[in-house]
Parts: C-alpha cells; structure tokens; sequence
C-alpha cells in the first residue's frame, strides 16, 4: 500500500517526468526543473509520521530499483521513484557528512527534515598526476545553514562541488537526480588539495578480490603475485576507492587478506607525491578535536575548530543554529579556541 507521504513523493517524481518530456531531455532543462520543483514542494508531515508510512512502504510487495543497495551515500538512502532516467531518493543521516565532491549527475535537492551545513567550493589544478588523480588549490566560497525551505541545484562537474555537514540525527533530505551519467566523471576532493575520481566498484574489481582471498586460502606466494597483477590491472581511483572501503567495511574479506592488500597498495604508490598527501590528510584528521555531545551546536562547533573557521564566521552561524544570540560562556569559548 502507498501511504499519503510516499504518494506525494512519487506524484513530484511523475511530474518531473512530464516536464522534462516536454522541455527536452538536457541536463540544464532537468536540474532547472527539480530546483523548481522542489523549491514549491510542501511536504509538511512529521516526522513519525513519514517514518511510519516509510516502514509501511517498505513492507510492501516490491520497490523501484535501488540507485544505491549499500549505505555508500546514506543511512540509508531510499530510492523512492526511479523511470530509468533519473530518480527520486531519499537520504537519512544519522552521524555522517559527506565528503567535499562534485557530481557525475545533475538535479536538485532539498532538505526534508533537520539543518545541515552545506559548503560550496572551487579548485584551480596544480598537478595532473594521472587522468583520476589531480593536486589542486582548493577554496571555500561560501557556506550557509540549509533547512527546509531551501533547495539547491547540483549541476555536473567541478563547477559544483559541495560538503554538507549534518547538524541535527536525523536529517532527511530529498534528492531528484539523473542516473547512468557517464560524460562528467565525479570527483572527491580533499581539504588539503588532492583531488580522486569517486567511481563505484565494477563487478570485476570486487570479483578479483575475492578470488585474491580465495588463493591466500591456499598458497600465499601465488595469492599475492596474484593481488600484485590485481593492482597493476586498476586506475589509481579504482585501488583507493577500494582501500577506503576496506578501512570501514571489510565486505566479507578476512583481516589478514585485507592488510596484505593495504601493505601491497602501500609499496606501490608509499613514494608518490600524490599518495604522501593522501597520507597526510588522513593524518591530519587524526588530529582533529572532538567535543562532548552530539547536538547540532557541537557538531557545527566541531568542525568549525577543525576547518578553521574565522571568529565572526564561526559566532554567526552558531547562533543561527541556536536562534539566538550567544552568551558569555559561548563567546569566551570561541574566542580563545578560533582566531
């Protein structure tokens, strides 16, 4: 059965549809048509509300094709309305942000439920060290407080590229997007200026692992030659998108397969200009501060500290989060942590 809730956001996905029919299937017509699609839609249940009639869908007989079967980009995220050209998703988030990155794929998205820190972004390439991997100067431009009366268009390419800091567990956005993009790849940026083409895993990729696994079962000289000739066969994004995946989900590979893999990456590429900054911002988040709490003031404090926020950056935009102005304690504090 389709509750109220999930109706309306399958109604928005066929009207989208109807409208980039008629305007031209480009990708300028269709992110034009979600941002304003979306900046008009009135979606006012409550939160249990929606959650009830998500559980309820959810139990239902069948769903669209999921865009995203893992929880790569969400807690999870839902695939609500999909015709095969695009999508319309929803993303829960409990406790993670989103990495700074652009988009293969064009649309619009708005927040449903909670605020989140949206960031936006520009780079300038200082190095090309292969077609995937690029060292850039990477700026912020801007950055405001996003709640749900905004929505903001994502266009493809590095002409948008976006982080968006979730303040308030949870916070539910919608996105309506475009899907099997192939022109413009996507990208993760770096704080500290690296910049790596985030791809999905082929079958291929993940299928030679497992075989890895499999021969390390059995004789580990031929597993390893194997693993060697593994790495040699992928792009660079390829070995780091996986050697980020098998830091937070091991995907059924045992422990000592996984650290063969990680040290044999690591001979690879360990004196690569590129890799030793990729290093370093791993290392530089080891340093960042974590504060007591998990309230929507902290987590903005948080990464406020640990991204260098400006003093009057840092005292505007809390006490937009607050909705009021801030007290001696919290002024105290700001000034002797940021500069």
């Amino acid at each position: 059965m389709t509750t109220a809730s999930i109706k309306k956001l399958i109604d928005l996905g066929l009207r989208i549809e109807e409208l980039w029919e008629k305007q031209g299937p480009d990708e300028q017509s269709f992110s034009k048509i979600c941002l304003k699609e979306l900046s008009h839609f009135n979606f006012s249940y409550a939160l249990d509300i929606f959650e009830k009639d998500l559980s309820q869908w959810l139990l239902g007989p069948a769903l669209p094709k999921q865009l995203n079967v893992y929880n790569s980009f969400g807690q999870p995220p839902i695939t609500i309305f999909n015709n095969g050209n695009f999508v319309i998703d929803i993303y829960i988030w409990r406790d993670v942000d989103t990495s700074i990155h652009s988009h293969s794929f064009s649309g619009a998205f708005k927040v449903l439920y909670g605020r989140s820190l949206h960031e936006q972004f520009s780079i300038e390439t200082q190095h090309t060290y292969a077609n995937d991997v690029l060292g850039t100067n990477i700026e912020l431009n801007s950055f405001d407080l996003v709640g749900p009366s905004q929505t903001i268009e994502i266009l493809r390419g590095n002409q948008f590229i976006h982080r968006l800091i979730h303040l308030d567990n949870p916070t539910i956005t919608l996105c309506a997007r475009t899907i099997n993009d192939e022109e413009k790849a996507q990208w993760h940026h770096f704080r500290n200026g690296l910049a790596i083409q985030k791809k999905a895993l082929e079958e291929k990729v993940i299928k030679g692992l497992y075989y890895f696994q499999y021969l390390f079962s059995k004789n580990n000289t031929s597993a390893l030659e194997f693993l060697n000739h593994l790495i040699e066969s992928w792009d660079i994004s390829t070995t780091l998108n996986l050697y980020e995946q098998l830091t937070i989900d091991s995907m059924g590979i045992e422990p000592e397969a996984i650290e063969h893999f990680f040290k044999a990456v690591l001979k690879r590429y360990q004196d690569q200009e590129w890799f030793k900054t990729y290093e370093d911002f791993y290392h530089m988040m080891e340093q960042n501060i974590e504060l007591q709490g998990d309230g929507a003031d902290i987590r903005f404090l948080e990464h406020a500290i640990n991204n260098h926020y400006s003093l009057k950056e840092a005292q505007t935009t809390l006490a937009k989060i607050q909705n009021r102005p801030l007290n001696s304690s919290e002024l105290e504090f700001l000034s002797t942590t940021l500069r």
